[in-house]
């Protein structure tokens, strides 16, 4: 697939497929694409690192969360979550009015964002066990329609993220793969929800 063509508000698309350990077949090229064009017309982004750690749970009472997928967005240069629960932990010097985010028309606005800081949510991987993904410094943003998973951060920290026409998977740098589900035009990480609490269920992956 030829990049040199794309304009410069494609270039964290270009970075993530360049950097992929995988030689992405024509399709999957374009099916990467067409992901990255759609979650860059439903994404806000801010200039933050973030990163994922897994852990794995067998916990057969988790039920499947339909509403609360994560998008994964090849856009976005942190995770969002709007789930203030999700959090463990917050960065106690983030100041949100000193962070502004850039939204999808071009604009930059502070306050967005109110916090900073660790958030856990519990994702499926490819051989259906329940993990804790960690995603580390991620944003709050309360007032997003939906919690986006960012491709580039999890690259930026050794993920790799393959896209194939009718789904699309990620690995983790220990080898953990997770797959992302195709729903429409859009890709998701199937999310799941338990009143248990986390630190009750958390095996830490090594």
């Amino acid at each position: 697939m030829v990049l040199k063509g794309l304009p410069e508000s494609y270039k964290p698309f270009i970075v993530v497929v360049t950097q992929s350990e995988k030689q992405q077949t024509f399709p999957e090229s374009k099916a990467a694409l067409r992901s990255f064009e759609e979650t860059e017309n439903a994404r806000n982004s801010a200039d933050c690192d973030s990163m994922m750690k897994t852990a794995s749970s067998p916990d057969t009472r988790l039920k499947f969360n339909q509403n609360g997928n994560l998008l994964v967005d090849c856009g976005a240069t942190s995770h969002i979550v709007t789930d203030e629960l999700k959090f463990e932990s917050f960065d106690e010097s983030f100041r949100p009015e000193n962070h502004f985010v850039e939204l999808a028309d071009g604009s930059r606005s502070n306050r967005i964002a109110h916090k900073r800081g660790d958030a856990n949510v519990r994702i499926m991987d490819a051989d259906g066990r329940c993990v804790i993904a960690k995603l580390e410094n991620a944003l709050y943003i309360p007032t997003f329609p939906r919690s986006l998973f960012s491709v580039q951060a999890a690259t930026a920290k050794g993920g790799t993220v393959i896209f194939h026409p009718k789904y699309a998977e990620i690995i983790h740098k220990d080898g953990v793969r997770f797959k992302i589900e195709k729903y429409g035009r859009l890709y998701y990480l199937h999310t799941y929800e338990n009143s248990k609490p986390l630190s009750d269920s958390i095996m830490h992956v090594t």
